[in-house]
């Protein structure tokens, strides 16, 4: 069974707007004890592998930056705020608190963080990717090849990431730890999750390891070239 075929991606910015003002913004300062699965989908590389990382979370509305506020943005030690013309356009954060990553540690090594955030992020010991310019490809999966499965508890975060970043750019993308491109992707919890929906689903391999280097989820409202197959 072919389940992808190789063709090039294109990604038509929406309105591009440059910020003109960053604002260290004043969140509560008193994280929540039991972390939301919103809160543990953003923190949880983080605080396994990339202690320095930037989050940033577009703003669309009023609900939304309650929503960064209440459930990610109160985890974290830096927290700006991105204007254009007066106007949040985002929200940026870095350096999670050192009290909810040991919320977020204990669930991990308890076996309790949700399957699809263990899937794309592995456990502590899978080791990120250098960050080094290496030659990928491209791969358009086909949908209907994954056995797609339901999850009502993701079904928050992926309505979260709709309402940001698909509504907003158009697309979404994220960086799996330890995955290699081969037919375990099958059976992935990500994968068969995302699958059941109508987006197109990407993922950038590195020609020599193999490594999937970014996953990237498109709405079908961008336009694309002809997924003609790659010659190589």
């Amino acid at each position: 069974m072919i389940w992808y075929k190789k063709c090039p991606l294109v990604i038509q910015k929406k309105d591009i707007c440059i910020p003109d003002k960053m604002v260290i913004l004043k969140i509560d300062d008193k994280p929540k004890e039991e972390l939301s699965i919103v809160s543990q989908f953003f923190m949880t590389p983080c605080s396994l592998h990339h202690s320095d990382m930037f989050i940033s979370i577009p703003v669309n509305s009023e609900k939304t930056y309650y929503d960064i506020s209440e459930n990610i943005g109160t985890h974290f030690e830096k927290i700006l705020g991105i204007f254009h013309e007066g106007n949040l356009k985002a929200v940026s954060m870095q350096y999670l608190k050192e009290r909810s990553k040991n919320i977020l540690m204990e669930l991990h090594s308890g076996g309790h963080l949700h399957p699809i955030i263990r899937d794309l992020y592995g456990s502590k010991d899978a080791q990120p990717d250098p960050i080094v310019l290496t030659e990928t490809f491209t791969l358009r999966l086909k949908n209907d090849c994954f056995e797609h499965h339901d999850d009502d508890q993701f079904d928050i975060v992926w309505q979260f990431i709709s309402d940001t970043y698909l509504h907003t750019d158009g697309y979404f993308s994220i960086s799996p730890v330890g995955w290699v491109f081969d037919e375990h992707l099958l059976t992935s919890p990500t994968l068969t999750y995302l699958s059941k929906y109508d987006h197109q689903i990407y993922l950038d391999v590195d020609y020599q390891s193999g490594r999937v280097t970014n996953l990237i989820v498109l709405t079908n409202e961008q336009e694309q070239l002809d997924p003609k197959l790659d010659p190589r």
